[in-house]
């Protein structure tokens, strides 16, 4: 029984640096994808060609806030999770409902992300980055509910024990 203790525990520790991990990378493409492959403003400029030049540059600012903020806060979930798998791997007594609402809140969007892909693959979207996206995806569907499944049978097998 003590095995399988260690042995959930450990795998919440990995997945939670896991899951940091997957955060800083996904972070990372979006930022070389908004800067170096496509950059925003070409993006903007494409999508609004009968705005002025200011009203493009303005639209492109706020698009470019818009998305650091929402990578800032999907970074921070990921935190979030991966330190609190970390602490519970370690051994620490934490609360884990905030842990499991947004590590399904991930799962369930990872999977329609993973959807989302297949479907621009098949309609003939940019292959190279829907593949990444779908892998990405993929991965951290895995990931979370590796986390999940690791939670569920540690808290179980401590409530067996005593723990």
């Amino acid at each position: 029984m003590e095995a399988k203790i260690r042995k959930h525990r450990h795998t919440l520790f990995i997945a939670g640096y896991a899951a940091i991990l997957l955060g800083i990378w996904d972070t990372v493409k979006t930022i070389l994808n908004l800067t170096i492959r496509q950059p925003l403003f070409k993006q903007v400029e494409q999508q609004a060609a009968a705005y002025t030049h200011e009203a493009m540059i303005l639209s492109a600012v706020f698009a470019g806030v818009f998305i650091f903020i929402l990578t800032v806060i999907l970074m921070s979930i990921r935190l979030t999770i991966g330190r609190a798998a970390i602490r519970l791997g370690m051994g620490k007594e934490i609360k884990c409902g905030v842990m499991v609402f947004w590590a399904v809140v991930l799962l369930l969007a990872n999977a329609s992300g993973s959807v989302l892909s297949i479907f621009g693959i098949i309609r003939g979207g940019d292959v190279l980055d829907l593949t990444s996206s779908f892998l990405i995806d993929l991965t951290t569907f895995f990931m979370m509910a590796w986390i999940l499944t690791a939670l569920y049978k540690l808290k179980k097998l401590l409530v067996q024990t005593g723990g």
